[in-house]
């Protein structure tokens, strides 16, 4: 297993506080992980990246070619979405949408 990519896209639009949501790609090609986590964040207002080694990956426990969503937990400002669900290390399923992802964490 080689490295893999953190976005972290940032909801603003109709908020008072900013939305982050973590994407976490374990794919070492980073315009793949761009596309898989463009997919999966559509609709975010701003997408950043950051690359994530070898053993930051196997810390997470993931295999070559997941993909995990949770929460942004270092957001800056009132993240009220990381803040209710701070303490869950993961979302229990990926949904295959946005819309439906944030409609299972309690935002509509």
């Amino acid at each position: 297993m080689g490295k893999g990519w953190k976005f972290v896209g940032k909801f603003k639009r109709g908020r008072k506080a900013c939305l982050a949501i973590e994407c976490i790609v374990a794919v070492p090609d980073p315009k793949e992980a761009k596309a898989i986590a463009g997919k999966k964040l559509i609709g975010a207002d701003e997408l950043t990246a950051m690359e994530l080694s070898q053993t930051q990956i196997k810390a997470l426990n993931l295999k070559e070619g997941d993909v995990r969503l949770r929460p942004a937990p270092n957001a800056p400002g009132d993240n009220e979405l990381a803040n209710r669900f701070a303490d869950w290390p993961t979302c229990p399923r990926i949904p295959d949408s946005p819309a439906a992802f944030l409609e299972s964490w309690g935002c509509h």
